[in-house]
């Protein structure tokens, strides 16, 4: 009857509760910090995050977080910051517990109306799943996989970030068929999984709250849609490097194909400018995402005019005799660049729509990682031979494709006298 099941929610409800202070118990008290930023042509938002665990209860405090955007529906309402925190805590923290309104008892969240994370009207929150959430959800997972690594005991429980963007990309316009279509490029959930104190992080792995890559196949788009991909892959060098990497994101290009009136796309993104999928105990970032609408202008020797958005890629005009048309890789593809992570464009003629997504957090010192490893990832394109020798060290024939294990000795032992060079004393005082 109704009184039994009545028990058994109340029963139930008051034993997660119960388990989770009993686990919180067993980790160091503490405060530990994390930022995310979003961008949005031109205009920069920042949230902080402040955790403090204090015996059996956690404070998370977004206090110094940016003003609520009057603009873009990048915003969080109370509730939605709220639930975004719990993403990672309960895999992070109750795996093992069943989830209910119990966990949310030893918890308490402070956000300032009127900011990003608790946006008042009529300020827009339309996108908030892929911006102000999901920065929560970075963040959450930061400051709790900072807590776990100070615990010998639950320190394999830590990650970095998973898939620090998750960028919504709409097409829509008439297909193939004639008619008026419009979906969501699914791309966005195949994701890229942060390192763990003990393995890397899965090449396109979902995230942390979804660890499942859920990308619909090429064929699937192309039949909906009318487009043709030029290729979709693996990124090289956007996992980021660590003892244990992060798993990769991914890239793609397509172009309109079999479209009388062309395809248009819309798109919302948390940003470009900032890698967003930290690493942990020293692991670097993931790389960032963006977007390039690739207009089929003619060669010149000019360095394309990049704007804010693009700047931090500094990529020049593509020169190439490859038909642009059949490019298979971004550096193959001929035209100026122009920045499209927030907006509605058309996508036409020959232009070419470019995407990548970033990839998983690192975990642990670069040059720590075992030297076959690095080769390991080289020889299967996940990293370039800069990476391998600026960021971890390691030196390869790139004609052989072997180890010069001597020269690796060398080279980083060359990059740890530099960081030492350009080590900067902190003061520390004792609380």
């Amino acid at each position: 009857g109704p009184e039994t099941v009545d028990e058994i929610g109340r029963t139930l409800i008051d034993q997660s509760e119960q388990l989770l202070r009993q686990r919180l118990r067993e980790l160091p008290d503490g405060r530990w910090e994390a930022r995310q930023y979003i961008d949005v042509r031109g205009e920069i938002y920042r949230i902080l995050l402040a955790m403090t665990k204090r015996d059996d209860h956690l404070i998370f405090d977004f206090t110094g977080s940016s003003p609520q955007s009057e603009t873009y529906g990048i915003n969080c309402s109370y509730w939605a910051g709220l639930g975004a925190l719990f993403g990672p805590l309960f895999p992070l923290l109750a795996y093992d517990i069943t989830w209910n309104a119990g966990l949310l008892r030893a918890v308490k969240m402070i956000a300032p109306e009127g900011t990003v994370i608790n946006a008042t009207r009529p300020a827009p929150t339309s996108c908030a799943t892929v911006c102000g959430v999901q920065s929560v959800n970075n963040a959450s997972t930061t400051v709790l996989s900072k807590m776990l690594l100070a615990s010998k005991k639950y320190a394999q429980q830590a990650t970095g970030v998973w898939h620090g963007t998750l960028h919504a990309l709409f097409l829509f316009g008439i297909n193939q068929q004639g008619l008026e279509t419009i979906g969501f490029q699914t791309e966005a959930f195949s994701g890229s999984g942060g390192a763990r104190t003990f393995a890397d992080g899965v090449d396109l792995g979902g995230e942390l709250v979804n660890p499942i890559c859920r990308m619909a196949n090429v064929e699937t788009t192309e039949e909906t849609f009318a487009v043709r991909y030029l290729f979709r892959r693996r990124m090289r060098d956007s996992a980021g490097a660590g003892k244990f990497r992060g798993g990769t994101g991914g890239e793609y290009a397509l172009v309109a194909h079999d479209a009388s009136q062309g395809m248009n796309y819309n798109v919302s993104s948390k940003g470009v400018l900032y890698p967003l999928a930290e690493g942990l105990g020293g692991g670097y970032p993931g790389a960032p995402a963006n977007f390039f609408l690739i207009r089929a202008n003619p060669v010149d020797d000019r360095p394309a005019e990049l704007d804010l958005l693009e700047s931090k890629d500094r990529a020049p005009v593509a020169k190439t005799n490859v038909d642009r048309s059949f490019a298979q890789s971004l550096e193959e593809i001929s035209g100026r660049r122009e920045a499209t992570s927030w907006g509605i464009f058309p996508l036409t003629g020959d232009d070419v729509l470019y995407v990548r997504w970033s990839g998983g957090g690192g975990f642990g010192d670069p040059l720590m990682r075992e030297t076959e490893k690095v080769l390991g990832d080289y020889r299967t394109g996940l990293i370039s031979l800069e990476a391998a020798r600026d960021i971890y060290g390691v030196i390869i024939d790139e004609e052989k494709e072997i180890l010069n294990a001597e020269a690796t000795v060398g080279r980083r032992a060359e990059l740890r006298t530099t960081r030492l060079q350009d080590a900067r004393p902190i003061s520390v005082t004792a609380q």
